[in-house]
Order: structure tokens, then sequence, then C-alpha cells
């Protein structure tokens, strides 16, 4: 995607990220500084979010598979001529 005068767009209009949830970071008071500690999983974590210009919030998923296949979808259904970027007001 580009903008008028022809320089690529830095920001994507669709993304796919992967957040770990096995580890937590928590501020220590007394050491006064920041700590990873290990995090006992639910198994309802929803790592995968996908962002698009077309929602007006992120989308979480439990699985690749399903965030995978939203994230195709969307990138198909993004046009290039009229995508935003994916911070851009809504």
């Amino acid at each position: 995607m580009r903008f008028k005068n022809g320089k690529p767009k830095k920001t994507p209009s669709v993304m796919i990220r992967y957040f770990d949830r096995n580890t937590e970071v928590v501020f220590d008071l007394e050491a006064e500084e920041l700590r990873t500690i290990p995090r006992e999983l639910t198994g309802r974590e929803r790592p995968w979010r996908i962002d698009s210009w077309r929602f007006k919030e992120g989308k979480t998923l439990p699985e690749l598979q399903r965030a995978f296949a939203l994230f195709m979808a969307e990138a198909r259904a993004s046009d290039p001529a009229t995508a935003k970027g994916v911070w851009a007001g809504h």
C-alpha cells in the first residue's frame, strides 16, 4: 500500500500477533523492579490477536488455525486503495 505521493505506508492495515501467556511481568515493591514470574495456564487463554482497520477493537482467538483464517479473510476483504492503518481513528 502506498500514499498518494508514492511513498509506502509503514503501518499495516491487517495484523496477526501472538502473546505468550506462560509468564507474567509484575512489579516487586520490595526490590523496586520488574520481575517475570511463571503463570499457571487455565486452558481458556486467547493468545492470538487479529487487528484490522475494519475492526473497532482487535479480536482474540485461542487457536492459530482460526486466527489465521480470520487474518486471511480480512486481508482479502481489505481494499488496498481505501485501507487505513491499523491504529487509524474509527
